[in-house]
């Protein structure tokens, strides 16, 4: 299961990058929410609840495509890529900005400090990411950032079959 295991060794990594890092949550109509808490993960989809406001904050990871190839020796080379969409409250404009902004840095610098993840997962370039700004307050208190990553994967290696096949 190799795309599970790099989503499981991808949440292993955030977790640690992340530490304990608390942030907001919304306390509009739920009473019993915590002022703050811990960034949730999420692997390929945010799970269906009646208001994922509920959720936040939060960081969904998402496989969104591969390429099986192979390098200039003729060697397989695979890899996937990795969305992560960061998703917090903060009812400080500025604030929030800066909270998504320290998550995509705590994770840029860690990630590619680390290298490799799950034993057999390498990171590789480039790592991009975006900040979604939106001065508009119809976006306001909610801040969102973007990251996407590559990595190697190990390939699939060709089986000789016995003849009759």
């Amino acid at each position: 299961m190799t795309f599970r295991g790099l989503l499981d060794a991808l949440e292993v990594a955030v977790k640690e990058d992340l530490g304990a890092m608390q942030l907001p949550v919304k306390q509009e109509g739920w009473n019993d929410q915590p002022l703050s808490r811990e960034v949730q993960i999420f692997k390929q989809k945010v799970p269906p609840v009646t208001d994922v406001e509920q959720k936040i904050p939060y960081i969904l990871l998402q496989i969104v495509n591969g390429v099986d190839d192979v390098d200039s020796n003729g060697k397989n080379e695979n890899t996937v890529s990795v969305r992560m969409v960061i998703t917090i409250y903060d009812e400080d404009p500025d604030q929030g900005r800066l909270a998504v902004q320290n998550i995509v840095e705590r994770l840029r610098v860690g990630l590619q400090r680390r290298g490799v993840i799950g034993k057999r997962f390498e990171i590789t370039k480039p790592f991009e990411y975006a900040f979604y700004l939106d001065d508009t307050a119809r976006y306001d208190p909610y801040h969102q950032a973007e990251i996407m990553t590559k990595w190697k994967i190990p390939p699939v290696e060709r089986q000789i079959l016995p003849s009759g096949w």
